[in-house]
């Protein structure tokens, strides 16, 4: 039981965590801030109607569109490392290909979901 419990603060710490709060994974949120945001107090009031629904809608754009689109070469990268690894296998080349073209997808996939997700 305490072993369980040991795993679970770090589980939990890690499914909390967002990648889209890291800054350099908002672009547009970034740009949106260094540029639309008034200096004067009353300018900021002024602006307090729009700037929410503009400020929601970057963020979501940011974690749907644009923070999976950074995280794709990464991914790529990954995907291509089943391919990397023996160069040189000869026959057994035979055996190892058609597990490296079933273990490719399936690691891009995951390392494009986690890296989408989990700030690293």
């Amino acid at each position: 039981m305490s072993m369980l419990r040991m795993l679970m603060i770090p589980l939990t710490a890690t499914l909390f965590s967002c990648a889209v709060l890291k800054a350099e994974n908002r672009p547009l949120t970034a740009y949106l801030d260094e540029h639309a945001t008034p200096e004067s107090a009353a300018g900021r009031a002024a602006l307090a109607p729009l700037a929410l629904p503009a400020g929601l809608a970057t963020l979501a754009l940011d974690a749907v569109l644009v923070n999976p689109l950074q995280q794709l070469p990464d991914a790529l990268e990954v995907g291509e490392a089943p391919f990397k690894i023996a160069e040189d296998a000869g026959a057994l080349e035979l055996i190892l290909f058609p597990m490296r073209v079933i273990t490719a997808p399936v690691l891009f996939v995951g390392a494009w979901i986690f890296l989408c997700t989990i700030p690293v």
